[in-house]
């Protein structure tokens, strides 16, 4: 290993996206970073990879490993160091061990990757050959007509054959060419999680397209419905109704109200459409009176929200649906009407802002993957320094004159069978890096490459976002379908990626709804999966040994979610307690640059050049 700087102000532990953000703000407010990962890429569990890569990965045994006791990593602090510490007066001197696995609780192959494009090609070969071969013996045998016949049904085969490993066979040749991402993500088209990208200054390194519809999938098994993005998509919805279009207006418009009062913090009685567009306008005219319920008022925003939906708003129930899972995005159908109204809410902002006949949901190219490594990139500018295959073993913890516990240094294995101290100010820690102490189920997914685009009303939708509504005491299940317009696949290659995602307590329960998903979304084209790639990891919950450490950070992995808001708050949460004050991705000098007095400009001599001139040019006219 090589030499790691130390001391430094901080330690992050993991390159997932939140501890990329949280780096990122630290080294932009002047703090010295070492960040590290013990994987052999950025990302954690939101990594991204070359096809061929990505099937390597998932093929290679995982290291199991025990985990260590407290008691075994006392030890792996010297003598020396421990005397150290305790001259400086810090006083119990311990080590937490950090856990060693690699975070996954399950990676696994549905459906192998060809290897030998080669050998694919020489089997289609032999295939249409053997295939002309008997329609040739057998027009020996017959008359001209039977010859002619037998002929061209040996044509049809070879041919037939060659166009079915096509697909196959380009996927394998070009798996190099793909971006796959382990967690696709999404993020609205505005909303907190644009402004944070902007704040954080890593615009520079992320490119994003919209996606071009939402649809939902009844748990009826009944054929997808279109999810309305704005004014038109609602009248001109086949699915609805004129009651439904007219209750589902007066629905969005008072989510928006609600929205501004109970989430925005604005006046309700006086709102302005902000630059929304006819065919985007959700909400009420301009500066239209609001009075009453109108205004944000509601008799019980702890109810079910699906529920509300129908009693309340008096929503049809395909309809009530449609908005909980695939508006505003709730989970089951537990999730309160609180929470269901505020998702809405920023669902409609992002609506307003996003272009015209798509969605307000925005893919990166490149793929999720480039998020992180965005941030990582920009603390990098700022000085961060980056260890891949490298994690401490434990933290070393202690308390100077009787005051709170605080890390003050990891320890990092050494080839000699030794433990490097490196010094630090403050600690963020993944949170596959901790024992949890209690068990919060379990997040899977299901990646896969299909051999085309899929089809819904007649047209091609080559990004589509995806909602399949829950089965009783189920999570919903949600996706996205991906083309080489993001660089998901190779460029002018009709394959697709399909990418689907839910949580709950049963894994293996969780892998049959994603396979029952990836079936209902492929019929839509007749679609095959050529690869696919499943993954299972640990949701966290419950308190850590680091919960009661003040300079330390744990970055817990909540239940999946498209937009990048809940990552936000994660990172703020966490900044926050390492800078009690300080505002997130704020730059403390452009900040002192900007308060510091502007330079007075003397423009004597310019006056006197000026007086000279019209001195020249006899004075001023008139």
């Amino acid at each position: 290993m090589d030499a790691l700087p130390s001391p430094v102000d901080a330690l992050v532990v993991g390159t997932g996206l939140v501890e990329s953000m949280i780096a990122a703000a630290l080294a932009r407010c002047g703090d010295s970073v070492l960040h590290v990962d013990r994987n052999e890429f950025y990302g954690s569990d939101g990594a991204g990879f070359s096809l061929e890569a990505c099937a390597a990965w998932a093929s290679t045994p995982k290291e199991t490993t025990r985990e260590a006791t407290t008691d075994e990593a006392q030890a792996w602090l010297g003598a020396d160091a421990r005397a150290a510490l305790e001259a400086e007066g810090l006083a119990d001197v311990a080590v937490a061990p950090l856990r060693r696995g690699d975070g996954f609780a399950a990676a696994r192959s549905a459906t192998p990757l060809p290897r030998d494009w080669e050998a694919m090609d020489a089997e289609t070969t032999r295939v249409a050959a053997a295939a002309l071969a008997d329609a040739v013996a057998a027009a020996a045998d017959d008359g001209a007509a039977a010859a002619a016949a037998a002929v061209v049904d040996g044509l049809v085969s070879a041919a037939c054959a060659t166009a079915a490993a096509r697909p196959r066979r380009e996927m394998a040749r070009r798996a190099k060419r793909f971006n796959v991402d382990l967690d696709a993500r999404a993020l609205f088209a505005s909303g907190d999680a644009v402004e944070g990208l902007v704040k954080a200054g890593v615009g520079n390194y992320l490119e994003f397209l919209a996606h071009e519809r939402v649809f939902f999938f009844g748990a009826d098994g009944a054929a997808p419905v279109a999810v309305p993005c704005s004014k038109r998509d609602v009248f001109a919805s086949t699915a609805l109704g004129v009651v439904d279009k007219r209750r589902l207006m007066r629905l969005l418009q008072f989510a928006a109200d609600w929205g501004e009062r109970e989430v925005a913090g604005g006046d309700a009685a006086t709102l302005n459409e902000r630059a929304l567009t006819a065919s985007r306008g959700l909400r009420r005219p301009q500066n239209k009176r609001v009075d009453g319920d109108d205004a944000g008022d509601d008799d019980d925003l702890d109810a079910p929200f699906v529920r509300s939906l129908a009693a309340r708003d008096e929503l049809s129930p395909l309809l009530a649906r449609v908005v909980a899972y695939a508006l505003a995005f709730v989970d089951d159908d537990g999730a309160p009407r609180r929470a269901g109204l505020a998702s809405l809410y920023a669902h409609l902002r992002a609506l307003a802002r996003a272009p015209e006949g798509s969605t307000a949901l925005l893919a990166p190219l490149y793929g999720s993957a480039e998020l992180a490594q965005a941030f990582c990139r920009a603390a990098a500018v700022r000085g961060a320094v980056y260890a891949l295959r490298t994690a401490p073993a434990g933290l070393v913890m202690a308390s100077a004159a009787g005051g709170p516990r605080r890390v003050v240094g990891a320890l990092f294995a050494t080839d000699g069978g030794g433990h490097d101290l490196v010094r630090c100010g403050a600690v963020v820690v993944g949170g596959d890096y901790v024992a949890h102490d209690a068990a919060a189920g379990t997040a899977t997914r299901r990646i896969a490459v299909l051999d085309g685009p899929l089809r819904h009303g007649g047209a091609e939708n080559s990004r589509w976002a995806a909602v399949f509504e829950p089965r009783s005491g189920d999570n919903a299940v949600r996706g996205f379908v991906l083309d080489a317009s993001t660089y998901a696949t190779p460029e002018r290659s009709s394959l697709t990626t399909l990418h689907l995602a839910t949580h709950g307590g049963d894994a293996d329960a969780q892998f049959d709804a994603l396979a029952r998903a990836s079936a209902r979304a492929r019929a839509l084209g007749g679609r095959e999966e050529l690869w696919a790639l499943e993954l299972a990891v640990p949701l966290h919950a419950g308190a850590t040994v680091l919960d009661a450490v003040e300079n330390a950070a744990v970055v817990a992995r909540g239940a999946p979610v498209w937009d990048l808001r809940r990552d936000l708050e994660t990172a703020a949460a966490a900044f926050a307690k390492l800078k009690p004050g300080a505002a997130m991705f704020e730059d403390p000098r452009a900040a002192e640059e900007a308060a510091a007095p502007a330079p007075d400009d003397d423009d004597d001599d310019l006056d006197d050049l000026g007086a000279l001139l019209e001195s020249l040019d006899g004075g001023a006219e008139g």
